[in-house]
This record gives C-alpha cells, sequence and structure tokens, in this order.
C-alpha cells in the first residue's frame, strides 16, 4: 500500500477510485499465474504468502484518505467531541487565522467503497476468494458515523459527487455551445446532447458506432453492444430520441444533421461516430471550462459551477424524466434506458419495450408531457402535393445537393444516407433560425 500512497501523490489530478485501479493493473499481468496456483513475480501479495495483503493493511491505508477542511472553532469542537466520546483536542498546528480550524475529515462513503471494489476486483480476477470482504463491509458501514458527524456538525455539502443538471443549466450549456463560432463545439455539442437524451454514460455515447444508428418513422435509434452493468456482449436497446423542433439549439437530430455536414467522413463504413482518441478526456475539459466561462450566469441560476461535471447531464434529466407529470413515463423504462439495475423479481418480470421508451425518449428532449406538442413530428420533406413525376424529380433534385456537398456520398451505406436525409430535413426547416443564431465564425455557415 506505500506504493499506492506514491502513486497517489504522483497523480493527484485523478480521482482515488481511479489512480488505484491503474496501480492495480500495473500488476495484474504478473498475478494472471496465480490463478494455477504458480509462481509469480508481482510486488502485490494477495494470498497464503508473506506479507500478503490483509485486512489490517486496508484499513491502514483507508484511515490515510482524509479531506481537509477549514471551520468555526465551535463547528470543529463539536465535531471532534462527537466522535471522540466526548473528548476534544485541538492542537497548534489545526488552527489558522480568523478564529478558524483545520479538521480532517473522512471521505465520502463512496470512495471507501471504490477501494474495497477495486481489491476485490484482483482476487475475482485471480479467482481466490476475498477473505477479509465481511470485515471490510463492517468497517466501512461504520465509517458512515463519522461521515454523517461531519456533515451535520461542520455544515459540509450532505450529497455525494456532482451535482444534477437542471434543465435551464441544460438549455444555457447546450445553447452556448450551439451559437459558438469553434468547430470542435460542433463536435461537443453533438456529445452533450447525446448525453441528455440517451441517458447513458459519457462513455456510451462516445463510443457509438455509426451502424448502430438509425432513422425510422418519427425518430432515431441507438443500440449498444454492452453497457456498465451488462458487459457480455449482448444487445441493448433499440433507445429511442426525437426531435425537439421548438428549440433548436437543444435538438438532437438538427445537432446530427451540423455534425454529418462539418465531418462527413464518420458517414462511412464501419466509422465511428467520433473518431481518434481520447475523446472523453477533450469533452470533459471543454465541458468544465465551459462552466468557468458561464460561473455568473450559473450563479444566478443558484448552481456553483464546481458542482457540475460530466455525469451531471445524466443525473438532472433522469430526474426531470421521472417529475415529468403524474402521468408521465413509467419508472422502469426510465430504469432500462439509464442502465439502473431494478433488482430481485422486477429484473425478471419486467423488460424493455419501445411504447415506455419511446415516451422516455420524447420526455428526455424536453418537450412537455401535458402539450400537444408532446406529440410533434421531426421537420420532414413533405411530397404530398406532387404528383408521381414530380415526387420522383425533388427526391433526385434533393440526392444531387447532398451528394455535391457530401465526399464519397456514393460509399456512405444506406442507414446512415437514410440518417442524413432525415438530418437534412431538420436544417433546411431551421434555416432561419440558424443564420439569426449562429456565430459570424461558424463554419457551418
Amino acid at each position: 500500500m506505500e506504493k499506492a500512497d506514491e502513486y497517489d501523490k504522483a497523480h493527484n489530478g485523478a480521482k482515488l477510485r481511479t489512480k488505484l485501479r491503474t496501480y492495480i493493473l500495473e500488476a495484474l499481468t504478473n498475478l494472471q499465474a496465480k490463478r494455477d496456483n504458480q509462481h509469480h513475480n508481482c510486488f502485490l501479495k494477495i494470498e497464503g504468502e508473506e506479507d500478503a495483503l490483509s485486512y489490517e493493511t486496508v484499513v491502514e491505508y483507508m484511515d490515510t484518505k482524509f479531506n481537509t477542511v477549514e471551520v468555526e472553532r465551535s463547528c470543529a469542537e463539536a465535531y471532534l467531541k462527537t466522535i471522540n466520546d466526548g473528548k476534544c483536542e485541538i492542537t497548534p498546528d489545526m488552527l489558522v487565522e480568523g478564529d478558524k480550524v483545520r479538521v480532517n475529515v473522512y471521505q465520502s462513503e463512496s470512495q471507501y467503497s471504490g477501494i474495497r471494489s477495486a481489491i476485490a476486483w484482483v482476487y475475482t480476477t485471480c479467482r481466490i476468494a476475498m477473505p477479509y470482504a465481511g470485515e471490510l463491509s463492517i468497517y466501512i458501514a461504520g465509517l458512515s458515523r463519522y461521515i454523517a458527524a461531519a456533515k451535520q456538525t461542520l455544515g459540509l455539502k450532505l450529497t455525494e459527487g456532482k451535482a444534477d443538471m437542471k434543465q435551464e443549466v441544460f438549455e444555457l450549456i447546450a445553447e452556448h455551445l450551439f451559437r459558438s463560432g469553434d468547430k470542435r463545439d460542433i463536435l461537443y455539442h453533438l456529445i452533450f446532447l447525446l448525453d441528455w437524451n440517451l441517458m447513458k454514460r459519457a462513455e456510451n455515447c462516445l463510443n457509438a458506432k455509426m451502424i448502430h444508428i438509425g432513422f425510422v418513422e418519427d425518430h432515431m435509434t441507438f443500440t449498444f453492444a454492452k453497457e456498465k452493468g451488462k458487459q457480455h456482449g449482448d444487445m441493448h436497446g433499440p433507445w429511442h430520441c426525437f426531435a425537439n423542433p421548438k428549440k433548436p439549439h437543444i435538438c438532437l437530430v438538427l445537432s446530427f444533421g451540423r455534425y454529418f455536414l462539418t465531418y462527413p467522413s464518420v458517414l462511412q463504413e464501419g466509422a465511428a461516430l467520433f473518431d481518434g482518441p481520447n475523446q472523453y478526456a477533450r469533452y470533459s475539459r471543454r465541458l468544465h471550462q465551459l462552466f468557468y466561462e458561464l460561473r455568473d450566469d450559473l450563479k444566478d441560476m443558484g448552481v456553483d459551477w464546481s458542482d457540475l461535471g460530466t455525469h451531471s447531464a445524466r443525473k438532472g434529466v433522469g430526474t426531470m424524466v421521472a417529475n415529468a407529470s403524474t402521468i408521465g413515463p413509467p419508472i422502469v423504462a426510465l430504469c432500462l434506458r439509464a442502465g439502473w439495475k431494478l433488482g430481485g423479481v422486477k429484473e425478471r418480470y419486467l423488460f424493455r419495450a419501445d411504447g415506455g421508451d419511446m415516451a422516455v425518449g420524447r420526455r428526455a428532449t424536453c418537450l412537455d408531457v401535458d402539450e400537444v406538442e408532446f406529440a410533434v413530428s421531426p421537420p420532414y420533406f413533405d411530397y404530398t402535393d406532387l404528383d408521381a413525376d414530380g415526387k420522383i424529380a425533388a427526391k433526385e433534385k434533393l440526392q444531387r445537393f447532398l451528394k455535391e456537398r457530401l465526399p464519397n456520398a456514393d460509399t456512405i451505406p444506406a442507414n446512415s444516407w437514410n440518417l442524413v436525409k432525415q438530418c437534412f430535413a431538420s436544417i433546411c426547416y431551421h434555416y432561419d433560425d440558424l443564420c439569426e443564431l449562429l456565430d459570424d465564425k461558424c463554419p457551418f455557415r
């Protein structure tokens, strides 16, 4: 565990769970031999060996993980008495200016659970039962008393993790990316809307492939080979996403249209929707940069910009959909779309169906479930007023127009070509909005 401490100090910017998992991954190759009871050269010892990892070692490591906060002296005294059975000792090194006291408090319970999960993964990989799993669970449960005491007496934030993103915050961020003159923001705008509409982890959205995206009737469909809780390669979906013609800055179909015409190479067969390495890291940096730039606007909405993260959109849309109305989308469809486990017998009897997921998908576009516009159609090309020859001529004109503007159009797969035509209809419908709202330097112009 000393090496884990050294690793933590060298990588202060990463989360604890990520750091520890990286540290363990470095040893995994050498640990493989342990599966067959063979000798291994890994510095991490886990069973039946001298200096093997033990309950005491792990707890000792966990006890070094604190957050330091500066609080009023009266609050610090109350907290120290709570955790030390009525005893309170404030040493000179704890004192800071302004009659405040520096106090060490335990991190969130999820942080310690993350350490336990990472260590348990090593034992599972080596096909060995973790000998102190029960003891460690009891220890972490006991920490909750001290964590709750710190929140109560020191006035710390009660919730864990990043805050959920309200709809008004979502629209503010989306509009800023929509109006931007930076070419990369066309990409980030689509990722952001996908993250919200699909209710998936950002990693799922970033790993999507064009072959798994389609347009059927009045909606887009997405399928995934695996998700966090389902890693075995069975298909998950289809998940349905809809347009919001009333608000172009949060319309997913329009965002796709802008993206395809700006980055047409993604339309080719076998292409990833978002090509290139480290897309998540770049997206995360851009989003946090945007939160900081809009900190004053966010503050007016009652939101601290530092409380937001890439996961905030998923939290926010889930909360919004669940509270859409007393006749809102079914909770089972919501949980299945977001990838949350139902638990127990419900997972054996309640399954995904198109109707429930469509209701969730429409609400995720920020359409009001109590208004007639909830069933609004996406923009489309209407040929009903034309005769047979007129329809053929109009469709051929559309084909020529797109082929002249998309490189290697003849090699674009059928599903992608259909998607382009449907999304292009949204571009035509919102032409005046795009001319008015987009930055003069926007490459989409």
